[in-house]
């Protein structure tokens, strides 16, 4: 019961707020004044990322990983070839196209950690046939996982969002 009166004076005290705000605004005699959700961008927006590609991934399998002292499940990715070369501004699309495939799969998580991984193949190892991505590897950063040729093992406490 208390919750649900502490939601209310909250969504109360907003609602008030906006009301006031708005006949604040409605009653200004400067017409250049406005709430900035109405101002026009100061700057031209960018172009929405057209893929480049019908589709990124060929085909993906989880596959459990015995090999190093490493026990884990890791998803083993084929790109397709036009998803191997595409520009790393397109990695969103394509770590999107992952998630949908494969991140229901109760090995998925960490993806701070594996976006990182994907950039770090598109970057450095495109031939590779196979790009594993294992989401038991740590999140140090997109620095750290290249300088660890996108194996990082030893965990970060606090890196910088990269």
């Amino acid at each position: 019961m208390m919750n649900t009166r502490i939601y209310f004076c909250a969504l109360a005290a907003i609602l008030t707020c906006s009301a006031l705000g708005e006949t604040a605004y409605a009653q200004s005699e400067d017409e250049s004044i406005q709430p900035y959700w109405r101002q026009a961008p100061s700057r031209q927006l960018k172009a929405p990322i057209t893929p480049s590609c019908p589709e990124y991934i060929q085909k993906g399998e989880w596959k459990y990983r015995s090999d190093e002292g490493i026990h884990e499940w890791a998803i083993s990715l084929t790109p397709t070839p036009c998803g191997r070369y595409i520009d790393v501004s397109e990695i969103g699309l394509m770590f999107y196209e992952i998630v949908l495939k494969f991140g229901q799969s109760p090995y998925w998580h960490n993806n701070r950690g594996v976006i990182n991984q994907l950039i770090c193949h598109a970057k450095n190892a495109r031939e590779k046939p196979e790009w594993n991505l294992e989401p038991f590897r740590p999140y140090v950063g997109s620095v750290i996982t290249e300088q660890a040729r996108c194996n990082p093992l030893t965990p970060n406490p606090d890196p910088d969002f990269q």
